[in-house]
């Protein structure tokens, strides 16, 4: 049997704590070498050797982007966000309101993963903001299965759980992938209840310990 990654199937908790995007401390520069998380990425993203705005190489100014979300090239710096692939507020919705202050910076300004951090045009991410794949996927097609990868991959190494709706919609953009990601879906128990390779059949409600059948069309 082949290895499948993880994920919770969990709908929205009620009474969530308030999400504050001031408890998730970014930008940093943790490794003290003067480029803070926005400028690593940038760096290390551009497909050329970047220009910085001054000799001590702090802050990035120009290179070459391929920014995924549109498939544009990007020029200037400026242009560019960096996105948290899955974005502060919804990791919030999905167990990040529990974590401590450590670990919420951890996640905000994470570099170990190339699937967390990508630089994107200003515009994309803005469209994008905080929704879900349930709400919003990429304009690019054509990126949507690496999209679906990315997602799926952020929330497992971080143990954020998925709703249905957000399932479906990956399970989706996971179809239109050549070489398919073997996800598992997990209750609160951590028992399993489906695989990738099937439609999904049913999903929690209430506190997670009630299921009910839901059928994908």
């Amino acid at each position: 049997m082949g290895v499948f990654i993880q994920l919770l199937l969990r709908e929205i908790l009620v009474d969530l704590p308030q999400y504050d995007r001031g408890d998730w401390r970014h930008w940093i520069d943790a490794d003290r070498d003067c480029q803070n998380t926005r400028h690593e990425v940038l760096d290390e993203e551009s497909l050329i050797a970047p220009t910085f705005k001054a000799e001590d190489q702090c802050q990035v100014l120009s290179g070459q982007w391929l920014a995924p979300f549109t498939g544009v090239t990007v020029t200037e710096a400026s242009m560019l966000d960096v996105d948290h692939m899955v974005p502060l507020a919804n990791a919030h919705k999905s167990g990040a309101w529990g974590w401590d202050a450590d670990r919420k910076r951890d996640y905000a300004n994470n570099l170990y993963e190339s699937s967390h951090l990508i630089a994107v045009t200003a515009s994309a991410n803005r469209s994008k903001g905080a929704k879900g794949p349930e709400e919003w996927q990429p304009p690019d097609k054509s990126y949507r299965c690496q999209y679906a990868k990315n997602w799926v991959l952020v929330k497992s190494n971080w143990s954020l759980s998925v709703t249905a709706a957000e399932w479906i919609a990956l399970d989706d953009m996971l179809g239109t992938c050549d070489q398919r990601l073997a996800v598992e879906l997990v209750s609160e128990s951590g028992v399993g209840i489906s695989s990738y390779k099937g439609n999904l059949t049913t999903r929690p409600v209430g506190n997670q310990q009630k299921w009910d059948t839901f059928v994908k069309e």
